[in-house]
């Protein structure tokens, strides 16, 4: 039996941008993954102009997984998939394939403070 390491991202709308935050059952299978490293938080992103999800978010995925989660990229060699959801009524609204997406691509992050 294969079981799938999937995380679901819970995105709240708000009228300037939208919050983020792991649903509960994802962050139960992080806190078992990477207990050592594990810190979830909420976190609120505001848009200037209004984008479609996708077209706003498809490029920002990995610095929110960092700041919501508290891990690395490094981290995600274990999770098979990045669900980005809207929990009411429930809709995926951007999918990610950790793995493929970093493989496709070259992300830089910088936290400063």
């Amino acid at each position: 039996m294969n079981i799938s390491n999937e995380v679901i991202i819970d995105v709240g709308y708000q009228i300037n941008g939208y919050t983020f935050r792991l649903a509960p059952k994802s962050e139960q299978l992080l806190a078992q993954l990477f207990a050592e490293a594990f810190s979830p938080t909420t976190l609120f992103v505001s848009n200037e102009t209004e984008q479609e999800f996708t077209t706003a978010y498809s490029a920002k995925w990995l610095p929110i997984w960092m700041l919501i989660s508290g891990l690395s990229e490094a981290h995600l060699k274990s999770i098979d998939k990045i669900v980005f959801q809207q929990p009411y009524p429930q809709q995926d609204l951007l999918v990610i394939s950790p793995t493929e997406s970093l493989q496709n691509s070259t992300v830089s992050v910088s936290v400063y403070g």
